[in-house]
């Protein structure tokens, strides 16, 4: 019969009123702003946030996934994640909670310096100096100027203007011993790369190793 619809003629119409309905569902959303929102690929073992180790900044999923993985020094700790404990691998005193890394493990300072050594309560930052200068003496004073200051690790300081024979060089304490010291010539320059904390020093012949007289103090922080 003419009227009657031809095999698979009904399959067709839906197909197509499937697709209209597609169609119309599409123009809504984008009509009313409900589409999903589509982003890069996110990398769970990249460092988030930028974040300086020992946990200075946002870190990613790769910190507690149980796996060495990233840029971490050991399973969930170091590089961008949390401060790794004592006894745990390091690859520098970055990574180490406790500020040192000795023989690839992350240790404890042996001779550790107080923030108030030599009566600092200021530190002068410096950590955006490239090298940080400590003059002595002072217009005739026998004192370093400035004697309390803070710089970043990796920082190099200079000792200048003044003669280490008649102003001996010295450390009292710190997270790394004989870092600090000289006894000739009139420049003296160190690289803070060893340990993080505080560094106590002295003149030999006007100051003391309890940090009176002729001393100071330099925190190395991240």
């Amino acid at each position: 019969m003419s009227g009657a619809p031809k095999p698979g003629s009904t399959r067709v119409v839906d197909a197509k009123s499937q697709r209209v309905s597609r169609f119309v569902f599409l123009l809504a959303a984008v009509a009313t702003g409900c589409l999903p929102q589509v982003g890069p690929p996110i990398d769970a073992g990249a460092p988030a946030g930028g974040g300086a180790g020992g946990g200075g900044g946002a870190m990613s999923a790769s910190c507690s996934d149980g796996l060495l993985n990233g840029d971490e020094s050991a399973i969930d700790c170091g590089g961008s994640c949390a401060a790794c404990a004592l006894n745990v691998a390091c690859r520098s005193a970055l990574d180490c909670g406790s500020g040192l890394c000795r023989q690839s493990l992350c240790a404890a300072p042996t001779n550790p310096c107080g923030p108030a050594f030599s009566g600092c309560t200021q530190y002068l930052d410096l950590r955006d100096a490239g090298v940080a200068t400590i003059r002595f003496p002072v217009q005739g004073n026998n004192r370093y100027s400035p004697d309390c200051l803070l710089v970043r690790y990796g920082q190099t300081v200079t000792f200048s203007g003044g003669d280490f024979s008649a102003h001996t060089l010295e450390q009292a304490c710190g997270p790394v011993s004989g870092v600090i010291g000289a006894s000739s010539g009139s420049t003296f320059s160190v690289t803070f790369d060893q340990g993080l904390g505080f560094y106590g020093y002295f003149c030999q012949q006007h100051g003391s190793s309890n940090g009176s007289g002729m001393a100071g103090s330099i925190e190395v922080a991240r």
